[in-house]
């Protein structure tokens, strides 16, 4: 068998499933109708990748990630506390827009081995749009007191407020990624 005998997508899909290295190879090799011991051998000769240098890049990846993370002070940087919510819904905008265009990328590459990340990610964009949504609210409703009211006192707590909060979910958060990561 030759690369010739299957389809360009048939291809492409066996190269993500091996790749990935999440479905089996007797599986990846069933889905191109041949045996495991064929499918080894046109592994190099299509120019797919490897499992062991995989896991390989992988295990230097995570020692480098490792490294770095020594280097570096572990903890989050405080909000500053002159930035108000405007500035950080717009932040955090920029950031989902961004995740969303990854994800969708990755849907587009393979539906099997990165359904479980991108659930992962759309349910964290979900949540982060959410909050968004909730920060862009409260802002429009303190101007609105301000306007009302012309106190300013009780805007400054309840962003401060916001402003701890939301530092408390980005540690866990971190912490989450960090543990997960080990």
């Amino acid at each position: 068998m030759t690369a010739r005998d299957f389809t360009p997508e048939q291809l492409l899909e066996a190269r993500q499933l091996y790749e990935d290295g999440i479905v089996p190879v007797e599986a990846v090799a069933a889905t191109l109708g041949m045996s495991k011991r064929t499918l080894y051998d046109h592994i190099g000769p299509w120019g797919w990748t490897s499992r062991a240098k995989l896991r390989q890049a992988r295990r230097a990846r995570a020692e480098n990630i490792a490294r770095t993370k020594d280097d570096h002070d572990d903890t989050l940087p405080d909000l500053a506390p002159d930035v108000d919510a405007t500035t950080l819904a717009r932040r955090l905008d920029e950031v989902v827009r961004r995740e969303l265009a990854g994800a969708e990328t990755r849907l587009r590459r393979g539906p099997v081995a990165t359904a479980e990340r991108n659930a992962r990610v759309l349910s964290a964009l979900v949540k982060a749009l959410s909050e968004l949504t909730r920060m862009e609210r409260q802002e429009r409703d303190a101007q609105a007191d301000d306007h009302e009211s012309q106190d300013d006192a009780s805007t400054p707590s309840d962003l401060a407020e916001l402003r701890t909060e939301l530092a408390k979910r980005l540690e866990g958060l971190r912490r989450a990624r960090n543990a997960g990561s080990r």
